[in-house]
């Protein structure tokens, strides 16, 4: 709020993401010398983060891991602790088709960790890149 009032800009390069997270409203992405992001973090995972991450946890017996592929890309299970990545169009889908054959005492969907999504921003303008080259 200081520096906006100031009308001063704050320039800061990192890796870190939660540095990232909690200090920048407005977030550029430079890999091979060319913007590929530039705007508010927040768009960062609706541009690039087509997956949620569904976090399970099963009323027992829970499934096995070749149960829960059918329904996305099992990413952790601790026991009845499930995380699948799940395609963003298609968690509605999923989390009907998991409620109607298991019982679970809890559920929750998530955006993919930053690091993810940030991961891809730098893939997608790699391949960019490689393919103007071409």
């Amino acid at each position: 709020e200081y520096h906006a009032r100031r009308g001063v800009t704050m320039l800061l390069t990192s890796h870190y993401m939660r540095d990232v997270e909690a200090l920048c409203a407005r977030v550029l992405v430079i890999t091979h010398g060319r913007l590929v992001h530039d705007g508010p973090l927040s768009q960062i995972a609706g541009r690039f983060g087509n997956e949620k991450v569904v976090k399970l946890r099963f009323h027992e017996p829970w499934p096995a891991a070749a149960e829960l592929a059918r329904y996305g890309e099992l990413t952790r299970q601790e026991g009845p602790a499930v995380d699948l990545k799940v395609e963003r169009t298609r968690v509605a889908e999923v989390l009907s088709a998991i409620l109607d054959g298991f019982s679970l005492d809890d559920v929750s969907v998530q955006d993919l960790p930053l690091e993810q999504v940030i991961a891809r921003v730098f893939q997608e303008g790699r391949a960019d890149v490689d393919h103007d080259a071409a």
